[in-house]
């Protein structure tokens, strides 16, 4: 809100032109670096789909896409199981017949597919949820 659209405009464009140094963000060992990049790749898919796109082919050709599959669901980090699940969400969504949902396709058990179809939580069954995780950290 506090940035100039000519600014922004100027930071998308410098994004589209530099998305493999984003790539490199999102791979760091860092928290603070890879929240950052999960930032500006949430940027990227609001304002700028054609580059976005460009970020997710990125994220399944380097393997990015398989290490935050992984830490979405195994990592001893609240914060990082949140935010590895939060980037395969920007990354996976699309049409059915987008690559990275062919790669699920092949990676996740049949029997377990359904369940990501399921309908949106309600605020009530998310909080649930987040407190079984927490239980489990």
């Amino acid at each position: 809100e506090t940035t100039t659209p000519k600014d922004f405009s100027l930071l998308v464009n410098t994004l589209a032109q530099r998305h493999d140094a984003l790539i490199c963000l999102l791979e760091s060992p860092s928290a603070v670096l890879v929240q950052n990049a999960a930032l500006f790749v949430h940027i990227l898919s609001i304002s700028s789909p054609k580059t976005f796109s460009l970020v997710r082919e990125s994220a399944l050709n380097t393997g990015i896409l398989l290490q935050h599959f992984y830490n979405a669901l195994f990592s001893p980090l609240e914060g990082q199981r949140f935010l590895s699940r939060y980037l395969c969400s920007l990354w996976i969504s699309g049409p059915p017949d987008c690559s990275a949902k062919k790669l699920l396709r092949r990676i996740v058990p049949a029997g377990f597919l359904p369940y990501l179809a399921m309908p949106t939580l309600s605020e009530a069954e998310e909080e649930q949820l987040d407190e079984i995780g927490k239980g489990n950290s």
